[in-house]
Formats: C-alpha cells, structure tokens, sequence
C-alpha cells in the first residue's frame, strides 16, 4: 500500500500529497465503481486513475473551482474525513459529549469525523486536545490510520434480536445470526442521530463496525422514525433543554 524511497528510507514526517493518499486509499481499500467527477487539473497526472476511482464512490472531493489540486498536502482534517467517509459513517451525526478537541468545534466542517474516527481509536495517540485540522498529515500519520482502519471489521445485516438488559443485538447477516453485545463504548446511531440502546428497532437495517478483536465501536442503524428518534432529535437539538 505504502512504498519507501530509493535510498532505503520511509521518511516518516515527510507531509503526504492529496494524490499520494487517493493512491494509498485505492489500494488499500475497494470501491464501488460510480461516475466520478471531472477535475480540470488531474489530466496526465500519475494519480489520476486512483483519483477518479475514489471520486467514483464520494471518497473525495474537489474544489469549487473545478480543481483536485492532486500535489497540494492534505491535512489531517482531510484524512480523517476520507477515512470516514469510506467507512460510510460520514452520516453520524448528533454527538452531545463534548467536543474532544478544542479546535474542532461544533460547527467545524470535520467536527463528526473527527469525533467518529477518535471513538473508532484509529488517531494517532498524540493527538489529544488539539487535533491541529489543517496540519498537513505525514507519511507516518496516513499510514497509522489507514492500517488501524484496515484491521475494523465490518457486518451488514438486519436485526433479529434485541435484549437491553444485557445490551445485546441479534443481527442475521449474509453468514448467518451474530451477536454483538454492546460497551458503554459503543457508539449507537439510529437514523439521523446518536441514540440510545432502546431506540433500537427489530427489523432495523445494522451496520456495525467492530474492532479487531470484535467488540463492536459502532452501530448505526435504519428502520421506520419513531416518536423515540424524535425525541432523541429534539434533546440534541436543545442541548438537553426538552
């Protein structure tokens, strides 16, 4: 996924370009193929195949000015949010915690990124307090996050079963019934929000997300909007206020 130089060397905290992460993404990861977005600057680029197969499937993005600006540094903020994206929870919304970093608002474009990737513990561990969203990431900082992201695991299915008192999820998957019971960790998702274990719904389409050893971090779930996912709506939306 990663290579090193001709003489030898990985030189870890040397900044990586947006072309060089699309490539590392590409090959670390697969895609659908979708319709990607014409960028006026990638024509002959070195990048552009792996390029355009990420903007395919709305891993990246250019900018307004019909540009990708392949050879600009991509920063951590960027990163994390491809990252993310990838792992299709650039949807989760609704985190009322806190925020982590104090220079990644509510408000900041990468706050739920940030937040998502921080509970998926795939950041480097320096990275407390500050999260510094537009430092340029190095070789080091891609390659960390994108092995840690590799080693999630990943079930798509709908849920058969659900037992709040021991915080259990039945889920039938192509592989048949799993079950996940959840931490105090667990991050649960439910629509539009962050929801408790009891907005929950059998019949739910679930994708959970769990870490290598496979306690679940995530569970983001869909099904029918219920007066509970309003409520939960509402409470976030006030802050806790109704």
């Amino acid at each position: 996924i990663v290579s090193g130089y001709p003489d030898g060397t990985f030189r870890p905290e040397r900044h990586v370009t947006r072309a060089e992460f699309a490539k590392m993404m590409a090959r670390a990861f697969t895609f659908d193929a979708g319709e990607p977005e014409s960028f006026r600057d990638i024509a002959g680029h070195w990048a552009r195949s792996h390029i355009l197969t990420l903007s395919g499937a709305g891993i990246v993005q250019g900018y307004p000015d019909g540009t990708f600006r392949p050879d600009s540094p991509v920063s951590r903020a960027e990163v994390v949010a491809m990252i993310v994206r990838t792992l299709r929870l650039d949807d989760v919304r609704g985190y009322e915690d806190g925020d982590s970093f104090q220079d990644v608002p509510r408000g900041h474009w990468a706050h739920d990124a940030v937040e998502t990737a921080l509970r998926l513990k795939i950041l480097p561990p320096y990275l407390r307090g500050t999260f510094g969203p537009q430092v340029p990431a190095t070789r080091a900082e891609t390659a960390a996050m994108i092995d840690e992201t590799m080693k999630l695991q990943i079930t798509r299915g709908t849920v058969d079963y659900l037992d709040e008192r021991a915080m259990t999820i039945g889920v039938t998957a192509p592989a048949g019934i799993r079950d996940f019971t959840l931490s105090a960790d667990t991050v649960i998702h439910r629509n539009t929000t962050v929801a408790p274990f009891a907005n929950l719904r059998v019949g739910d389409a679930i994708y959970v997300v769990s870490d290598r050893f496979g306690s679940p971090q995530f569970v983001k779930a869909n099904g029918v909007v219920t007066s509970e996912d309003v409520a939960t709506k509402v409470n976030h939306a006030t802050r806790g206020l109704l």
